[in-house]
């Protein structure tokens, strides 16, 4: 994890308040804002560290299939399989897009989290195991809570230690040692011997504009095309056409709104031209009639 700014120093202050904690941690964000990788950092900060770290994408799993990979299985006859979370115990699981759990493994997780044991499907045997949940959402958990979508005790067992990531459009600070983080990366895995990978002033400028709805995710797959393309200078016509059109909008937006500022000053001289020949009529017509002694144009207005 890297960054400079504001954002990234407060996350990075939650990780070490919470990483030595046993307690379930929610995780709340855009897709792309980086969730897993604060969960690995909570992980590799606290004293699991050299236990297992898991990571499953609810979203991916049919309910039935998801909990019998959870929590394990007993068949008569058969061998008894351990699950996710008795496998991992004494290491942390991360659970990805859990608004995507069904009813029935949500009350099976809830049970956990409220008495330290797992039941396997098919099984009234309580297992013990102390394996460290970190979840997530980019979901509004507490409004699925609210509609009864989401288990409510579920939810308050999980949102005391929650942490909300901004997307990356709201802290672009942090996009540049990002960058720089994933071309040292990307050169050194791939023995790359054709010098630095220079990136213009203008680049770095429509880089942050961008609002990369993508978030982080969408700013890797960006740069990993570009190196893999053997781009050595990078300027905004190298970018895809989604970003290099919004910098070069935001690059005319300026001239734009002068255009329009002009227009409107138009507009203005014309709507008090006609107030005018409202109030005083022909007079207006005619100079000789004015009487520029006094006149009250207090009444004219826009």
């Amino acid at each position: 994890m890297v960054g400079c700014g504001p954002t990234f120093t407060e996350l990075q202050s939650f990780i070490k308040e919470h990483a030595s904690s046993n307690d379930p941690i929610l995780l709340l964000g855009e897709a792309g804002v980086g969730k897993e990788i604060a969960a690995r950092s909570i992980h590799l900060n606290s004293s699991r560290r050299n236990h297992p770290f898991l990571v499953v994408d609810c979203s991916l799993y049919y309910e039935g299939e998801l909990e019998r990979e959870l929590f394990g299985e007993e068949k008569e006859g058969q061998e008894s399989r351990r699950g996710i979370l008795e496998f991992s115990s004494r290491g942390s699981c991360y659970l990805a897009n859990i608004e995507e759990l069904g009813p029935s493994v949500q009350e099976r997780l809830y049970n956990y989290l409220d008495t330290g044991y797992l039941q396997r499907v098919g099984s009234k045997q309580p297992v013990s195991s102390k394996v460290r949940l970190i979840l997530s959402s980019d979901k509004d958990l507490e409004g699925f809570a609210h509609g009864g979508l989401f288990l409510r005790p579920l939810f308050e067992s999980i949102h005391k230690e929650t942490f909300s990531m901004d997307p990356l459009r709201q802290h672009p600070e942090d996009i540049r040692p990002f960058i720089r983080q994933l071309t040292q990366l990307f050169k050194a895995e791939n023995k790359w011997n054709e010098g630095t990978i220079e990136i213009a002033q203008e680049t770095w400028a429509a880089l942050e504009a961008y609002p990369w709805p993508g978030n982080y995710d969408e700013l890797k797959t960006e740069f990993l095309r570009l190196m893999k393309a053997g781009v050595k200078t990078v300027t905004p016509n190298t970018l895809s056409p989604e970003i290099a059109h919004h910098w070069e909008g935001c690059m005319t937006e300026p001239g734009i709104r002068q255009v329009v500022e002009e227009i409107e000053g138009y507009i203005k001289e014309f709507q008090l031209m006609m107030k005018l020949d409202l109030e005083y009529g022909s007079s207006l017509l005619n100079p000789q009639s004015w009487d520029l002694s006094f006149k009250d144009y207090s009444r004219v207005s826009l």
